[in-house]
């Protein structure tokens, strides 16, 4: 199958593209085109134009400040992973982003498209809700942003209106405190690499060596909800910890209680959930290895 007639426009300005996209009713945006392209080909979504905003030169930068990197629209994931800057100041978006399908399909996904499309199975909307992520949307009314946690209403559905361009998405990433070390992991298990997560998890521990305590912790699952799932009480547990082995077991276990799973064709409800407590539990040691790990960076 392939898609119905569309009308096309490439725009140079973001100003441009969103006066296009008063021009029809029902549009969409083409950044890196990996979730669009076979939704259009299956014909699940009819648009009567496609603005493509890759000729947006300011939408295509990695930019750096002492305390957040923004990401623009149509930077690619390929680019993200290769970069020494992420690996570096954001090492759980690091870590995560090599699980997104498969090498062709980063070479051409953008980091802030897979972010928007709001798949709840997808690794960087995850991420992005772990380390608290400010999504940056133009309009017609101007500039306004969104905290990523605020972003996701449900399956594929966000807070982004349809006369509105998500430009950039910004990651907090301020230097870490003398002392503290940080740990990242991602685990997913899908049916075969590159296929669509049935359950994920992310952890992140900031270490403070000097006075043996976690200065600072984020934890998270996929595939467990319409939603990526960010799990507070769990870092509330794991700041609070004097043993880890038990600790880790018991937010293992919290996770499993708090998460509500669908059953669908790939997974039942009750599998997902005996998944995601035990990728939490590896995320949950292998981030502890990593920030007792010597100093990289030094």
């Amino acid at each position: 199958m392939k898609p119905v007639d569309f009308a096309y426009v490439r725009p140079t300005s973001t100003a441009e593209a969103l006066r296009a996209l008063t021009d029809f009713d029902d549009t969409k945006i083409l950044a890196g085109g990996q979730s669009l392209g076979p939704l259009l080909n299956m014909r699940l979504v009819r648009p009567a134009l496609i603005v493509d905003i890759n000729a947006i030169p300011e939408l295509q930068a990695i930019d750096a400040t002492d305390d957040a990197i923004r990401i623009g629209a149509t930077v690619r994931q390929r680019t993200v992973e290769r970069s020494e800057l992420i690996a570096r100041r954001l090492p759980l978006l690091h870590a995560a982003i090599p699980n997104v399908g498969h090498s062709h399909i980063r070479n051409r996904g953008t980091v802030v498209g897979s972010i928007v499309h709001a798949d709840p199975t997808a690794e960087l909307p995850l991420v992005a809700l772990c380390l608290d992520a400010v999504i940056e949307i133009a309009g017609q009314n101007g500039m306004r942003e969104v905290d990523v946690a605020d972003f996701f209403f449900g399956y594929l559905t966000t807070a982004l209106s349809p006369d509105e361009i998500a430009v950039a998405v910004r990651f907090p990433a301020p230097a870490l405190p003398a002392g503290v070390r940080r740990g990242c992991a991602f685990r997913e298990v899908a049916r075969r690499h590159g296929d669509f997560a049935m359950v994920g998890a992310a952890a992140q521990i900031d270490f403070d060596i000097a006075r043996d305590r976690v200065h600072d912790v984020r934890l998270g699952l996929i595939g467990v909800g319409g939603t990526p799932f960010r799990f507070h009480d769990g870092e509330t547990m794991v700041r609070a910890m004097s043993d880890p082995r038990v600790t880790f077991a018991a937010v293992a276990a919290a996770a499993g209680k708090a998460i509500d799973p669908d059953s669908d064709l790939h997974a039942t409800a009750e599998y997902r959930r005996s998944v995601a407590t035990t990728l939490l539990h590896r995320v949950l040691d292998a981030a502890w290895i990593d920030a007792h790990l010597p100093d990289r960076t030094a």
